[in-house]
């Protein structure tokens, strides 16, 4: 054990499910938004008929309703870098 508060900890994940769960247990949370709902919507727009990977990638774009919101949202791992030099 690290003994680290959780507000001291810096959760990463690209699921938004995952990301709201450590939001809730109190951890400083990061979502790497991959897909943003807009590219999603687009790309849907074009497709005559939606794949079962491009619905979960589409489930994937949407943060979950659980009364908690990310700290940060990013779209890469290359962005980390510059967000903990921030924090």
């Amino acid at each position: 054990m690290l003994h680290v508060p959780p507000a001291e900890v810096l959760f990463i994940s690209a699921n938004p499910w995952d990301a709201c769960g450590a939001k809730a247990f109190g951890l400083n949370v990061a979502w790497i938004e991959r897909v943003t709902p807009e590219a999603m919507a687009l790309a849907a727009s074009k497709a005559r008929r939606c794949p079962p990977l491009t619905m979960f990638k589409a489930l994937r774009t949407q943060m979950d309703e659980l009364g908690v919101a990310p700290d940060h949202r990013i779209h890469a791992l290359s962005e980390l870098p510059d967000l903990v030099a921030r924090s």
